[in-house]
């Protein structure tokens, strides 16, 4: 693969090297190695805010809260699963709080 990078709106690009796509290439792209690709990428990307991470880290939480998982809670065979959870995304709700964040 070729790599290009787009300063236009900081993308990279990959060109299979077998020259069939050379005509897809434009100017103002810069040539880059493999190994910038991952340097780049690290640098351009967007910050996360640190709500924005306790929120996703809520929702993954809640999303492996399934029926099944409900079920067994109900039956109490969950070994106290369900009670962990809520535990933790209350944790993090409470650090969403500390942070301003009234959501």
């Amino acid at each position: 693969m070729k790599y290009y990078f787009k300063s236009e709106d900081n993308s990279i690009l990959s060109i299979t090297d077998d020259g069939s796509q050379d005509f897809l290439i434009q100017p103002t792209w810069v040539a880059i190695s493999e190994a910038d690709v991952p340097v780049l990428l690290a640098r351009f990307a967007p910050a996360v805010a640190p709500t924005d991470k306790l929120r996703q880290e809520i929702a993954v939480l809640e999303s492996a809260i399934t029926p099944r998982r409900l079920r067994e809670s109900i039956l109490g065979t969950d070994g106290g699963w369900l009670s962990e959870q809520e535990s933790k995304i209350v944790e993090l709700r409470n650090q969403l709080r500390a942070l301003g964040d009234s959501k």
